[in-house]
């Protein structure tokens, strides 16, 4: 079975979502929703060319910010991860969620400190910060319990049912009644032909068995 710290490892975010063509989905109130739209194409537009220009030079600027914070810098990065996930609702939640939600928190308090000493000085209210991460953890959480793992889990099963199975191996093999079994080396190994045959009239699970049995001989196969 997937374990759940495996499972909330890597959470997948739409960008887009609720029907909208860019990543801007708060409309203002007294626009229509076709004027939004090309608004939201024209900030889209303004976004990467403003990309463009200062591509490289940002994140410079943010680091000489946060160096000045020396000391400082921890515990109030730490205070905003905190804050980020007091807000949410997670009691009952288990410790996958949990360090989820402590990542995101990361992002958060990245922005936080953003608009205290680098690029964002000056910019946005922090209540929206946060109710933007959150959205986006909660986009996450959606995607990943809407998956269909049952495949996966259907893998690990028989990994773990192989793992558990005592399969033959050439040093103890029983050729004369070993079925499937063959070695590729020696004079020991069988008629392929025969034992062709003598695996078509067996179950599903019995012929998987049986190729797991050989893919267990041939070391450049298993």
């Amino acid at each position: 079975m997937t374990r759940a710290g495996d499972v909330y490892r890597c959470l997948d975010v739409p960008a887009v979502h609720g029907g909208h063509e860019t990543i801007f989905d708060r409309r203002p109130k007294g626009i229509s929703e076709e004027a939004f739209t090309r608004c939201a194409h024209k900030w889209m537009d303004k976004i990467r060319k403003a990309c463009e220009v200062h591509h490289g030079v940002v994140f410079d600027a943010y680091l000489r910010g946060l160096i000045k914070l020396g000391d400082k810098l921890k515990p109030r990065a730490q205070a905003y991860v905190d804050e980020f996930v007091g807000s949410l609702n997670l009691k009952g939640a288990d410790g996958a969620v949990k360090h989820a939600a402590r990542n995101f928190g990361v992002i958060y308090a990245g922005l936080r400190l953003a608009m205290e000493v680098g690029p964002l000085d000056g910019i946005g209210r922090p209540g929206a910060v946060r109710a933007a991460v959150k959205s986006c953890f909660r986009d996450g959480l959606k995607v990943t319990r809407s998956r269909d793992t049952r495949l996966a889990e259907a893998k690990a099963i028989l990994h773990q049912r192989l793992t558990e199975t005592p399969l033959p191996r050439k040093q103890e093999a029983r050729l004369d009644m070993d079925v499937g079994f063959c070695t590729t080396e020696g004079p020991d190994e069988l008629g392929r032909s025969a034992r062709r045959s003598s695996c078509a009239g067996l179950t599903l699970s019995r012929r998987i068995f049986t190729l797991c049995c050989r893919g267990s001989t041939r070391r450049a196969r298993w």
